[in-house]
């Protein structure tokens, strides 16, 4: 067998991913060999407020020469905590690290500017592990990589409403896809209702979501994601129906100028783009949902249903009734 590669003198794992970051901790555990191996690894959890005899302890550590066979590994999670001495204390220790022993630190971030992140850096290639949580489709990306290795796969509509529910840290995924492994043995193939049936919404739904139930009449599914959102969305949920309900304004009246749907989704996209980069033809799929809901409106509905968000603003700025006047108004849109 190859002998395995001689670690770095340190890493970073950085990024608020926990679960990447838990699995590199397993990962450079699993390195360590042979009956001696419990010996071989020390543990520390940095704060702010340690003292000199524990950053000397953790150095001690570091210098120490292994009893097994491969190298030493010292862990020091939420390095983002140390205190300037530790911090200096591990610059200084990596000017000629001990080559018997690797150093881990764990944090969700390091100024990349900071000398310790530079000590670490010129340790080498690899030194620096990246732990950020995904972003946009690459969240999507990592549900599928999470469900294949527990042998499940989730059709588009269930891995959007998995998000939706859960967010998109990786930690409360994967515990959700475990919960759904769990509970449905032999289940193979996930559709969006096993999700709504299994994984209960830890966070408000996204308001562009409620918006678009909405705007398509859909109350049923509005109102199940305003109850299950609780109070936490409700501003959000009135600025973007409000937000639809104009653009479909527009669109109408686009409409009845003879513009069709590309070029009139181009042209909302240059009216309400948010930022001057996001206007344009490239983005105008982001106004296909007011521009079809034109269709389903007339234009003196419109218009009354926007006079009525006055009322509704008024009341989420503090009336007692205000979840009743926000239902009441998505019931009149879906009507």
């Amino acid at each position: 067998m190859a002998e395995a590669k001689k670690l770095l003198g340190a890493y970073a794992a950085l990024g608020t991913d926990t679960l990447k970051r838990d699995r590199t901790i397993t990962r450079f555990k699993d390195r360590l060999e042979g009956p001696a191996a419990f010996f071989d690894l020390d543990e520390f959890s940095a704060t702010s407020n340690m003292e000199a005899d524990d950053i000397a302890r953790l150095i001690a550590s570091l210098n120490q020469l292994p009893m097994g066979p491969g190298q030493r590994l010292v862990i020091v999670r939420e390095a983002q905590a140390l205190p300037p001495e530790g911090k200096d204390a591990l610059v200084s220790y990596l000017k000629d690290p001990n080559p018997d022993a690797s150093l881990l630190l764990v944090a969700d971030k390091l100024d990349a500017r900071s000398k310790l992140y530079k000590a670490v850096s010129a340790q080498g290639r690899g030194a620096i592990i990246r732990c950020e949580e995904p972003k946009g489709k690459d969240a999507g990306s990592q549900v599928d990589r999470m469900a294949q290795e527990l042998g499940l796969r989730l059709d588009p509509l269930a891995k959007n409403e998995l998000l939706d529910r859960v967010g998109q840290k990786a930690a409360l995924l994967s515990r959700a896809l475990r919960t759904i492994r769990e509970q449905h043995e032999g289940l193979t193939w996930v559709d969006v209702d096993t999700i709504r049936a299994t994984v209960e919404r830890s966070e408000a739904a996204a308001p562009w979501i409620v918006a678009e139930a909405v705007i398509a009449k859909d109350g049923k599914k509005a109102l199940e994601l305003v109850f299950e959102s609780g109070e936490e969305g409700r501003i959000g949920y009135h600025v973007w129906i409000t937000r639809y309900l104009r653009e479909a304004l527009v669109a109408k009246e686009l409409a009845q100028d003879g513009y069709g749907e590309q070029r009139g989704t181009e042209m909302l996209a240059e009216r309400f783009g948010v930022r001057p980069q996001e206007k344009g033809p490239q983005n105008a799929w982001r106004h296909r949902a007011p521009w079809r809901a034109a269709r389903r409106f007339s234009r003196s509905e419109l218009v009354r249903l926007l006079d009525r968000a006055l009322d509704v603003e008024d009341a989420l700025k503090g009336s007692a009734n205000e979840e009743s006047e926000l239902v009441r108004w998505i019931c009149e849109i879906c009507d």
